[in-house]
């Protein structure tokens, strides 16, 4: 909550119009030309434990999902996301100016793109 809100504060403080996909869940930085997606998810972990059912007694092994406390920042659309990991030494929270660069690059190659599709469609 704390990363995602510190996300919000900067991105409008660079020039960024913030808002929430109500549909993919994902905040979406428009401005500058470009729209951008970030999400933020926590890596989990593996565990197995020995479980026993109400009806049946003999115990058996299950593998559950854990919390692991490492957040991981996703830049871009679906396919085709940039990650910026959480590390022990650099948490994600002290990269910020990384993951703009990052939302900056993406901003520029969609208006690069973008030009060429209008040039292709000049041409036809």
């Amino acid at each position: 909550m704390l990363l995602r809100n510190a996300m919000c504060i900067q991105a409008e403080a660079r020039g960024f119009a913030v808002a929430l996909s109500e549909a993919h869940g994902r905040i979406v930085l428009e401005g500058f030309g470009g729209k951008v997606q970030l999400r933020i998810s926590e890596r989990l972990g593996e565990e197995w434990r020995t479980e026993r059912s109400a009806w049946d007694t003999t115990p058996r092994n299950e593998k559950h999902k854990v919390p692991t406390g490492e957040l991981r920042l996703f830049v871009g659309e679906w396919m085709s996301e940039m990650m910026i990991p959480d590390a022990s030494e650099k948490p994600v929270e002290t990269q910020l100016n990384a993951v703009f660069e990052k939302i900056y690059a993406r901003i520029v190659s969609a208006r690069e793109r973008q030009r060429k599709d209008d040039a292709r469609c000049r041409e036809r």
